[in-house]
């Protein structure tokens, strides 16, 4: 079943894509640095910190896109409907803010030449926020949130999603899992 925020979050990301592949190539960094993702130059000496906001809503790529889309349409409609519209907004967004800001600090710091773009700090978020609710639900002896969705279920839905990470190339591991422990925290 589909939620509004939700639903909404998933058309932006994909009407962005769609409007920067009529533009440009959406796997060159250059041209995804061109328009919104986080570099080091850009964000941290030119001080333009919309980057942190924007590069959540670009994509290296269809296959980047689907594989995050796929997740986000899963997983954030639970989190929608346990949280409420607003609350969820404020996770989604709050926890990808981190997520880019562990990215600026972790992966942009140590290397300034990576170019860095994805929902996925903000994802993992989601995540953070799922397994936050089932906890809370185990603690107080209640499975009122999220009764199809197990403690273990979710521990291996956020580890096998980390651990891809962490065997794949190209993959920003510090904004997964700032966003993940943003998600959690905020979620709180």
């Amino acid at each position: 079943m589909l939620t509004p925020v939700n639903t909404i979050l998933v058309l932006a990301n994909v009407v962005v894509f769609m409007i920067l592949s009529f533009l440009g190539n959406t796997t060159d960094a250059e041209f995804m640095a061109a328009h919104g993702a986080m570099d080091w130059m850009d964000v941290v000496e030119k001080h333009q910190y919309y980057r942190l906001f924007t590069s959540m809503f670009l994509h290296f790529g269809a296959d980047h896109l689907l594989q995050n889309m796929l997740i986000l349409l899963v997983i954030g409609c639970r989190l929608e409907r346990i949280t409420g519209k607003l609350s969820y907004l404020l996770i989604y967004i709050g926890a990808g803010l981190i997520g880019a800001g562990t990215s600026i600090i972790f992966t942009l710091g140590n290397n300034p030449n990576t170019v860095s773009a994805g929902a996925s700090g903000a994802i993992f978020g989601v995540m953070g926020g799922l397994l936050y609710c089932i906890i809370s639900d185990i603690i107080q002896k209640k499975r009122h949130h999220v009764e199809e969705i197990g403690l273990t279920g979710m521990i291996f839905m956020v580890a096998s999603a980390l651990s891809y990470g962490f065997f794949s190339t190209g993959i920003d591991n510090a904004a997964h899992i700032g966003g993940l422990v943003g998600g959690f925290l905020i979620t709180m």
